[in-house]
């Protein structure tokens, strides 16, 4: 299990480096093989294609966070986007390269992660339902377009605010 563990971080890491060097589309198993020293048939061990490589990289990204959003309740708690921003730093350098790399398909997952939240958190249904001024199909183009833009922006930005800073700027555009 180690060595395995040791092989897919191996694939991870020549993954981000390519990414940034070549491009998703320029990128191809054997460039993945070579730059992580594991030969072809290793790589096809763990992933089908590199389509596969960046589903599997997502998805366990994505199983982390929903594991912090399973335990909210109906409050919006500090402490769980400060875990959960926790996550994405820990997954920064990946998250960051395949935002600049890939931007529909991150903005795409990212949509999805706030629509949940939005289902998850009655609050903020509540608050999209009976906005002010905007129709709720409006607000809740509004909430999903601005926290996106957040989160993006952090990332452009290298990820220098810490996760509870950016927890708290997230935070303050949902109250």
């Amino acid at each position: 299990m180690q060595r395995q563990t040791q092989t897919k971080e191996a694939i991870k890491s020549a993954f981000i480096q390519l990414l940034q060097e070549k491009g998703f589309d320029a990128v191809t198993v054997s460039d993945l093989s070579r730059y992580a020293k594991v030969n072809r048939g290793t790589f096809y061990l763990h992933y089908v294609d590199k389509f596969d490589l960046v589903d599997q990289l997502v998805q366990e990204v994505f199983e982390a966070i929903w594991v912090h959003l399973e335990l909210i309740d109906t409050n919006f708690p500090m402490e769980t986007m400060i875990l959960i921003f926790d996550n994405l730093k820990d997954n920064f350098q990946f998250i960051q390269v395949l935002s600049q790399r890939r931007f529909d398909y991150v903005n795409a997952l990212l949509r999805q992660f706030l629509t949940a939240l939005i289902e998850k958190l009655a609050p903020i249904q509540h608050r999209l339902d009976h906005h002010p001024t905007l129709p709720p199909d409006y607000a809740k183009e509004v909430f999903l377009s601005s926290n996106a833009g957040i989160i993006f922006h952090w990332l452009s930005k290298g990820g220098v605010e810490s996760s509870k800073e950016i927890a708290q700027i997230f935070m303050a555009n949902n109250m």
